[in-house]
């Protein structure tokens, strides 16, 4: 086949735009304040990046993915938790863990500022599920693929 009848862009790779985190249909998209700034700020990032881009594919892809995450911020409901009597959204929880004779400290926060390497975990996950409401000197029973780990609450503060 001559190249004269071929488009230019049938050679581009086409990027797919992976999914946002999962946020379950009915769940509420609690963010923190920090959870929103940085949605915020990602989207500026994506604004930027698509108004310098020259390449028609890259600014569809940037569409793409500017698309979602303005979904994700329009549906986000900001918390700002002052309270530390109990576990609740956006406050950070430290725990003495029994059986391996460690304290962690996990903050509850938003599906999208979700990180396990910075101890952010989802309010939607089994951990956070089973801590909130509690007050400090309970203690948490979690069923893990490990068995059933025994937590005590020693601290619930702002992070």
């Amino acid at each position: 086949m001559s190249r004269a009848f071929v488009k230019e862009t049938d050679n581009a790779q086409t990027q797919v735009v992976a999914p946002r985190a999962d946020l379950p249909q009915g769940a509420i998209n609690y963010v923190t304040p920090n959870g929103l700034k940085l949605l915020n700020d990602e989207r500026q990032s994506l604004e930027q990046a698509r108004q310098q881009s020259q390449d028609p594919a890259e600014k569809r892809y940037l569409d793409d993915k500017l698309h979602l995450l303005k979904q994700r911020i329009e549906s986000a409901v900001l918390v700002e938790n002052h309270a530390t009597d109990k576990v609740r959204f956006g406050v950070s929880v430290a725990l003495y863990k029994e059986k391996e004779d460690c304290e962690c400290v996990y903050q509850i926060v938003g599906v999208d500022e979700a990180n396990a390497k910075q101890h952010k975990i989802s309010y939607l996950s089994p951990i956070a599920q089973a801590l909130m409401n509690k007050q400090v000197g309970d203690t948490v029973l979690l069923q893990t693929p490990k068995g059933l780990r025994e937590m005590d609450i020693e601290n619930i503060f702002i992070a």
